[in-house]
């Protein structure tokens, strides 16, 4: 039996709103490199490369799915646009480290509500918008105030509503 037709053994609807939450916060970021991406593929057919993507550090760099280029000669990146490449893998690499982050530490506080009220309160301020359910309810305690009486986990917290609050500027930003 494969895993998606699996009744989930424990089920909780707060937990449903992780993903909303996090795509909504990220998906700028993830457009804008995106088109960076799809700058530096045609910077480098221009250069002499291959029209779907390149490979650069043993990764194949594409906008399509590699099922696709299945069988295409995809060279590596030309040496012109190394640097570029390198900055476009990092940027990757620090999104998907902070989206790790960020559903880590709120996988931890999110199971600890029990109703709206406790999601409210205990939601950063910044993320409180990709929840419009939540949007009405005035907060009547500090943000992440489930977690004081773990200060490991806490400090957890506190770190990804920096990285909430850092993806939010450069949405206003870009």
């Amino acid at each position: 039996m494969s895993a998606q037709y699996r009744n989930p053994i424990y089920v909780n609807p707060v937990m449903e709103l992780l993903d909303p939450v996090v795509s909504g916060l990220i998906m700028p970021e993830w457009r804008r490199l995106d088109a960076i991406l799809k700058a530096l593929i045609l910077k480098n057919f221009t250069a002499g490369g291959h029209e779907d993507g390149f490979l650069h550090g043993g990764e194949t760099y594409c906008l399509k799915k590699p099922f696709y280029l299945r069988g295409a000669q995809i060279s590596p990146i030309h040496f012109s646009l190394f640097d570029d490449a390198e900055f476009y893998r990092q940027c990757r690499d620090d999104l998907k480290r902070d989206i790790k982050k960020l559903r880590q530490s709120l996988t931890v506080v999110l199971p600890r509500c029990r109703d709206k009220q406790d999601l409210r309160d205990a939601f950063p301020e910044v993320l409180i918008r990709y929840i419009p359910e939540l949007q009405s309810l005035a907060r009547s305690r500090e943000e992440g105030h489930l977690l004081e009486s773990t200060p490991v986990l806490h400090r957890q917290f506190e770190q990804a509503v920096k990285i909430a609050l850092a993806y939010t500027a450069n949405q206003l930003i870009y």
